[in-house]
């Protein structure tokens, strides 16, 4: 949601060589340098082609390789676990995850994600919980109905590799690191290439705004601060010519 690497049941294989970078923007790349002028010497010429050529060599990636990934809410999900009354952990989990990821074939650096959850999915298995946690006093659903991440930077190696991003939370927006595992890719019985990732991370819930909580009295509080977030996410290929033959 190689997250975010870039917002069909699948067989997933160990095939390492796929795209594992997560992006979504466009780039544009400026063309060589001009040569020099026609008063110029032939050895100028011949040196500012030398340096177009070069600037054009090490500068403009081959976006030939770039691919389009679409994370599938139906195989993704975002787990979260706090801890409770001190001596236990409440785990809950999103399974509205969406988002597009672009791979950028042998330069990873360039690849994001962007992706987007439903906070209306969140489900801790007390309905009684869930309703508290949709309401003003947490994640206050009717007026910020979506959590949203968006990468800004990817570094490492493209099996395992840090996401630094900006999560939005509650209307609040900061700036996370994701550890993320890039596990794979499958073909589906649908015949739809698809690749799994795995991401980790610790946030604060006090800094996007979610400060309820209720003193005990054997001291300390109810909730804990710190939030544990796990991500699974299942990408599947983005197929031009399908997508084209359905909008048609």
């Amino acid at each position: 949601m190689r997250l975010l690497k870039p917002r069909s049941s699948a067989s997933v294989q160990g095939d390492t060589s796929s795209p594992s970078a997560l992006v979504d923007r466009h780039t544009t790349w400026a063309p060589a340098a001009a040569r020099s002028s026609p008063h110029a010497s032939l050895d100028a010429q011949r040196k500012d082609d030398n340096m177009s050529t070069t600037a054009a060599s090490t500068t403009a990636p081959e976006t030939a390789n770039w691919s389009v990934w679409h994370i599938d809410p139906a195989h993704s999900l975002v787990e979260f676990g706090v801890r409770h009354m001190m001596v236990s952990t409440v785990r809950g989990r999103f399974t509205g995850l969406s988002g597009t990821i672009v791979d950028a074939g042998e330069d990873p650096k360039l690849s994001s994600v962007k992706a987007a959850i439903d906070v209306t999915t969140l489900i801790t298995g007390d309905p009684r919980r869930d309703e508290h946690l949709r309401s003003a006093d947490f994640f206050e659903v009717a007026k910020y109905p979506s959590i949203t991440f968006e990468s800004r930077r990817i570094a490492g190696p493209r099996d395992r590799f840090t996401i630094i991003g900006d999560l939005t939370i509650h209307g609040v927006t900061r700036e996370v690191t994701l550890q993320a595992t890039f596990n794979g890719t499958g073909t589906s019985p649908y015949g739809q290439r698809v690749a799994g990732f795995t991401a980790e991370t610790t946030i604060n819930r006090k800094d996007f705004g979610l400060n309820w909580n209720a003193a005990l009295e054997t001291g300390g509080v109810l909730v804990g601060d710190q939030a544990k977030v796990a991500i699974e996410i299942e990408a599947v290929l983005q197929d031009p010519t399908r997508e084209k033959n359905q909008a048609s």
